[in-house]
């Protein structure tokens, strides 16, 4: 899985910007990790995910955007909760030390319901500590099939070494539609966990003949998320 940890363009330039006699802060971001992934702990399931770290000259932020990709073998799996991993303290419990708020910068769903919660991280395989946007009041609140949302994470402080602020992944809990839930994530330059040699088979359900057709739809769909960020990638160089 491709993992991005360069200087954005737009970044590198405003960072060589510097005024005559001094220089000044300059806003910039990186790309940390910007794919497709498809992977988990119960069952696969996949997302379109966008983790970049930003900063304006003072102060530094993270945007992590997702979008549920329907996978054909698991449709209607809702994502209900999305976050940041191998954050950079020693405590679970000062997690505020390092990410001192959140917001939602964009969702689409309109049953979708989120709220920050520095103290209802991420549980699974992911390295501790983590903190985590939670669907409120419950699964029937999370992002469903083929929609986004975008979280910022404000960061607290300014002692943090650019290394690691790099070294800070994502991570996203699924939940199955017959009552399994998965996680899957990236941290510290590694790839998007898979899952183990033996899936959980209780959660891929029989599909009725009638999803056939819907089932297509998410493997159209899939392909062409991957087509898009190829040439994408190829007219950037």
């Amino acid at each position: 899985m491709k993992n991005l940890t360069r200087w954005t363009l737009a970044g590198a330039l405003a960072a060589l910007v510097v005024m005559p006699g001094r220089a000044e802060a300059q806003a910039a971001m990186w790309s940390i990790f910007d794919d497709v992934a498809c992977g988990g702990t119960e069952f696969e399931f996949c997302a379109d995910v966008a983790l970049t770290l930003h900063t304006d000259g003072t102060n530094y932020w993270y945007e992590l955007a997702v979008t549920n990709l329907t996978n054909p073998e698991i449709v209607g799996d809702t994502f209900t909760r999305m976050g940041l991993v191998n954050l950079p303290i020693g405590r679970r419990d000062a997690i505020t030390d390092f990410i001192s708020g959140g917001s939602v910068v964009y969702n689409d769903d309109p049953d979708a319901n989120w709220e920050w919660d520095a103290n209802n991280g991420l549980n699974g395989p992911f390295p501790k500590p983590t903190t985590a946007f939670v669907a409120v009041p419950g699964i029937g609140n999370g992002m469903d099939d083929l929609y986004s949302v975008t979280f910022r994470f404000n960061v607290a402080g300014t002692g943090w070494s650019h290394e690691d602020l790099m070294a800070v992944g994502w991570g996203i809990h699924s939940q199955g539609v017959l009552e399994c839930s998965s996680k899957m994530g990236a941290w510290d330059g590694g790839d998007v966990n898979q899952p183990g040699e033996e899936l959980n088979e209780e959660c891929y359900p029989v599909p009725e003949p009638g999803t056939n057709a819907l089932l297509a739809i998410g493997m159209v769909g899939l392909a062409f998320v991957a087509v898009r960020r190829r040439s994408l990638s190829e007219l950037l160089g």
